[in-house]
């Protein structure tokens, strides 16, 4: 009997869950201005950033995702509070660009 599926199986689980904790916190941190919940959902996030690294339209893209987010912790030490946010969309951008991919084919 093969593993495949269940490790498969697994692997989306913790990727999808990986995705959906990076835009939760990094919301919640761009919310409140605090630079920790920013960094980490960049770590949250680079797993599934090197996962999509992977994916040919993606591939240049895709490592930047963390790199967003430790740009925005650095943007909430400022006094901008548009910063944050609009350093926050691509990552979020790229993501509903994969849900749409995913959802429907």
């Amino acid at each position: 009997m093969s593993q495949e599926p269940f490790v498969s199986m697994i692997v989306g689980i913790l990727f999808w869950a990986s995705i959906i904790l990076s835009l939760v916190m990094s919301a919640i941190g761009a919310f409140r201005r605090s630079w920790l919940h920013i960094v980490l959902a960049a770590v949250a996030a680079a797993p599934s950033a090197w996962y999509l690294s992977n994916y040919p339209l993606l591939r240049f893209c895709a490592p930047a995702i963390p790199v967003f987010y430790l740009a925005a912790a650095v943007a909430t030490r400022g006094r901008s509070r548009w910063l944050p946010w609009l350093l926050l969309l691509p990552p979020a951008a790229i993501y509903t660009w994969l849900v749409l991919v995913v959802v429907a084919p």
